[in-house]
């Protein structure tokens, strides 16, 4: 038995967490970040690694804090709980993997955002459903085969505990707690 160090290098996020072990993001030549990649994955030093780490990208949207309440776009409101809780007043940009957001409503603490489909793209056993609202476009993965019309009228369901929060440095100030 020989110990080896493997270099792979790959654009997919995927194939890096199915080969786990070490990561290092990298854009235009810049090393954005680098550890476990588990860890990588849970807690994104900044918004473009969570762009680049996340397949599809992970949703962003700009958003203010303050009163105890985020307002993500123009009308969202989040209450700040969580780890959410100790964000400072001011201007972040928050983010969501599409797989934490549903077009069902999940927990009662789900937040709904209405939109219209602009997409329904079909990819083996599950549904990637591009959702338009105020001039910010959503992808929800949804487990299983579901079909929608263009312009549809659909809910997408946020809940504030797999919200991310970057600041206006592009740096990670609150990350969800890690499940399992």
């Amino acid at each position: 038995k020989r110990d080896a160090i493997v270099v792979y290098a790959t654009t997919e996020p995927a194939e890096a967490l199915i080969m786990g072990g070490d990561v290092v993001v990298l854009s235009e030549g810049r090393m954005l970040q680098h550890g476990r990649t588990i860890d990588v994955f849970h807690r994104p030093a900044s918004a473009e690694v969570a762009r680049h780490f996340s397949d599809p990208p992970m949703n962003m949207i700009d958003g203010r804090v303050g009163d105890g309440t985020a307002v993500l776009g123009a009308a969202i409101h989040v209450p700040l709980t969580h780890h959410l809780r100790g964000l400072t007043p001011g201007r972040y940009r928050f983010g969501v993997r599409a797989g934490h957001l549903s077009i069902e409503r999940r927990t009662g603490h789900d937040v709904a955002v209405p939109g219209e489909v602009e997409l329904a793209e079909i990819s083996g056993s599950e549904t990637f459903v591009h959702v338009h609202h105020s001039g910010v476009s959503w992808v929800v993965q949804q487990e299983g085969v579901h079909t929608y019309a263009l312009g549809e009228p659909v809910r997408i369901h946020i809940d504030p505990a797999r919200l991310y929060a970057f600041g206006e440095d592009g740096m990670l100030r609150a990350a969800p707690e890690r499940s399992g």
